[in-house]
């Protein structure tokens, strides 16, 4: 680790006095021209060295100290390029190999937090975990264990990489972190011991993305376990080995109570409705193709293309919406994209694209921010269909509530101990909050 400074131009005095030209410098990712000369990109910044595997430093990464985006990377230069490289690769390679196994972190803080630990650690650097990663870390091991932030953005980030790693048939497991922290927190927190704990106890990340499909659904369902099934659909169709995939089916199979020929005959027409390029698989109401081929925006990706296009005012979102409160899978990648690049500091559509893994949503990004749609009353736009979105979502919840209520009425136990007085208080709170809801759209009338 090291330090920048907070003036601006201390670096471009040093390099000068050693002979290098601007034009060099600038190209080296190190440097902005401005009106008032050259500007250092890492200013009153912690600075992290990016090497190759070899150990060779060729760009660097700055998390704040005080204003400005928290992290900030080098821009690709001709020897950089952040896709095929991993933080800390170069120190820990060798204790990969003893390991015999490699942690997979978000951030900088979270592989020095890893390492601290005694556990060989590396972390993308800005994007998603991409095929070219997957590769360069077969080189050193098989056995690959994923620990990402426990928040909606880590989890979104933790099924990508899922699928990425099965696709080079490495040995994937997740290790679960306490509600909202990360490998850093622990150790801010003087809770290493917790942190060892959790990472001796890796789970197999199809049981992990079996329990977090299946969590919150009656499993009685017929459209719990289809919804389940769904889910789990993209990952599947990602495992090479037809063992391993058989295995998995079998199991899913035991864990919805259904036979394993059905699970079979859904894997077949789901597998290859995803090869043909379908939509299917990101099947959610509003976002099918229309026989014309383009994507039909549903409102919460409508909305969501507007907080991407207001990527200043995403905060305005976060205050009022979770990831959950979207149905639309697409929809809910593109916020758990946002929130990474707030939490990252990375304001560049380059940052944003490269953390989304749907060809169609990519598209639909990049034609957003082409045509600057939505940047007329953005605030308005955002708080409104903030809303509206929640109030929507308060609604299907209340309704689910309603439902559970009915059969728990009737005779049937909704979920293992669940009372009816549980569900009678959250429908208390869901009816409050929807109130809250129509009387900030009341006061909102009035006023204009």
């Amino acid at each position: 680790m090291g330090y920048a400074p907070g003036a601006g131009d201390w670096l471009h005095r040093f390099l000068r006095s050693h002979n290098y030209g601007d034009d060099f410098l600038v190209r080296s990712g190190l440097f902005t021209r401005t009106s008032g000369g050259m500007l250092a990109l890492f200013r009153d910044r912690i600075v992290f060295p990016i090497s190759t595997p070899r150990g060779e430093v060729v760009a660097f990464g700055g998390r704040a100290m005080g204003d400005g985006p928290k992290y900030l990377n080098t821009p690709e230069t001709a020897l950089y390029h952040k896709g095929e490289l991993l933080y800390g690769l170069a120190e820990a390679r060798d204790r990969i190999k003893r390991a015999g196994n490699v942690h997979v972190a978000e951030g900088y803080l979270d592989v020095i937090a890893l390492d601290a630990a005694g556990h060989p650690a590396v972390a993308p650097l800005g994007t998603a975990l991409r095929s070219q990663h997957a590769r360069l870390l077969s080189r050193y091991t098989d056995d690959v264990r994923l620990v990402m932030d426990a928040d909606a953005a880590g989890v979104n980030a933790t099924r990508r990489a899922a699928a990425v790693l099965e696709e080079v048939e490495l040995r994937t497991s997740v290790v679960p972190l306490e509600s909202g922290m990360d490998p850093a927190d622990y150790i801010e927190q003087g809770a290493g011991d917790r942190l060892q704990t959790a990472l001796t106890s890796p789970i197999l990340t199809f049981e992990y993305l079996l329990k977090l499909a299946a969590s919150a659904l009656d499993l009685r369902r017929a459209d719990a376990k289809e919804q389940v099934f769904r889910e789990l659909l993209p990952y599947l169709t990602h495992v090479r080995s037809e063992l391993k995939r058989e295995t998995l089916l079998r199991d899913l199979a035991g864990a919805l109570g259904v036979g394993h020929d059905s699970i079979l005959r859904d894997y077949r027409r789901g597998s290859a409705r995803l090869a043909d390029g379908a939509p299917a698989r990101r099947a959610a109401p509003g976002t099918a193709a229309p026989p014309g081929g383009r994507l039909r925006r549903s409102l919460e990706m409508t909305y969501m293309l507007a907080a991407a296009a207001n990527r200043d005012r995403f905060d305005r979102v976060q205050r009022r919406l979770l990831s959950s409160d979207l149905q639309d899978p697409m929809a809910r990648e593109l916020f758990g994209a946002l929130e990474e690049c707030v939490r990252r500091g990375d304001e560049s559509p380059d940052g944003l694209l490269g953390r989304l893994e749907t060809d169609e949503l990519r598209a639909l990004v990049v034609r957003n921010l082409s045509q600057r749609e939505f940047t007329v009353n953005p605030e308005e736009v955002l708080d409104d269909g903030a809303r509206k979105l929640k109030s929507r979502s308060l609604d299907r919840r209340r309704r689910e509530i309603e439902a559970r209520m009915h059969r728990l009425e009737h005779g049937g136990e909704p979920a293992p101990g669940v009372a009816i007085r549980d569900l009678l208080e959250e429908k208390i709170f869901l009816d409050a909050e929807l109130e809250k809801l129509k009387k900030v759209r009341v006061d909102v009338g009035s006023v204009d």
